[in-house]
């Protein structure tokens, strides 16, 4: 669902440029470039892109970021991403793994666990 407009729309391509610009530079270290992958499946999220969203946050999921947060955040942005196109169950997997990887008191973990309850699941 594209929620962009105007101004909006202008910063989120903005961002997926920025974030595509990275990645085509190809960061030597595999947290920088998980952390562009993960930037620009946020852009492409907002811009109503779902499908490539996915395959974005997966990207930064499989290069196994060191930094918890990136990889918590690339499992939510998916998880958006596939609650959009219907692929609730596979959604649900990702809600999930948020919670292995973070602290229960993280926001991030809170908010996995409210999206969890709205969708009649218990953590």
């Amino acid at each position: 669902m594209t929620w962009c407009n105007g101004a909006h729309f202008q910063l989120v391509e903005d961002a997926l440029a920025d974030a595509t610009t990275a990645i085509d530079l190809q960061p030597g270290d595999t947290d920088t470039l998980a952390t562009a992958y993960l930037n620009r499946s946020a852009a492409l999220g907002r811009s109503g892109r779902e499908e490539e969203a996915i395959v974005n946050a997966t990207a930064a999921i499989d290069l196994e970021p060191n930094n918890i947060n990136d990889l918590a955040q690339a499992h939510m942005n998916r998880f958006i991403a596939l609650g959009e196109i219907g692929r609730t169950d596979e959604a649900v997997v990702d809600l999930q793994t948020v919670l292995q990887v973070l602290p229960p008191t993280h926001a991030l973990s809170r908010e996995a666990v409210g999206r969890l309850a709205d969708l009649g699941v218990s953590e």
